[in-house]
């Protein structure tokens, strides 16, 4: 009785989800597609963000009421989320590139955190409808602003190597007319 005024049925629906979710892309998908797709390694370290923010809140609320009511296997579930969600994340930031890696697991990990604290602590029930879209317009700015900064980040990234190699084009260039004589090649300009 006790776990079902604390544990609302759709958080615990949810957690089934989540944890099945998890199982199936560490065993199944993780061993076939996680060197080729970034949403497999991205996708497990988001999912287990849940619960490691959702029991990192419980754990503090324990150890403000009673220290002592803080049991183990609490702690070691936290360790463990916080162990495996950072495990994968490596595992994503060794495969692909960082540009890529961060603001796909910012917005993956954001989405689903926000989701088990909604479901966990029913925060939209207290809230009115101005509200609730003020809160998922905020969110969607800072999606959108996430993913401007990255992608503009790599354009920057693209256009100072674009200019690198127009610099290094002109001095071969410059070369080549002060020298008529002198046949070069592309690995000369170096």
């Amino acid at each position: 009785l006790l776990s079902l005024i604390l544990f609302p049925q759709s958080f615990l629906v949810y957690v089934s989800v989540v944890l099945v979710l998890c199982a199936v892309l560490v065993l199944y998908f993780s061993p076939r597609f996680g060197r080729s797709n970034i949403l497999v390694y991205i996708g497990i370290c988001s999912l287990l963000g849940a619960f490691t923010v959702s029991s990192v809140k419980g754990l503090a609320i324990a150890i403000n009421t009673d220290f002592s009511r803080c049991r183990k296997r609490e702690v070691s579930l936290t360790c463990a989320c916080v162990f495996l969600q950072v495990n994968y994340l490596n595992k994503s930031l060794d495969t692909f590139n960082t540009l890529l890696v961060y603001p796909i697991y910012y917005v993956l990990f954001t989405s689903v955190v926000l989701s088990t604290s909604i479901i966990l602590f029913q925060e939209w029930r207290g809230m009115s409808a101005v509200d609730v879209v003020t809160t998922l317009g905020a969110f969607v700015v800072i999606v959108v602003g996430v993913a401007m900064l990255h992608l503009f980040k790599e354009l920057n990234y693209l256009h100072e190597i674009n200019k690198k190699r127009l610099v290094a084009s002109t001095k071969f260039k410059i070369l080549a007319s002060c020298f008529p004589f002198r046949e070069f090649t592309l690995s000369d300009q170096y």
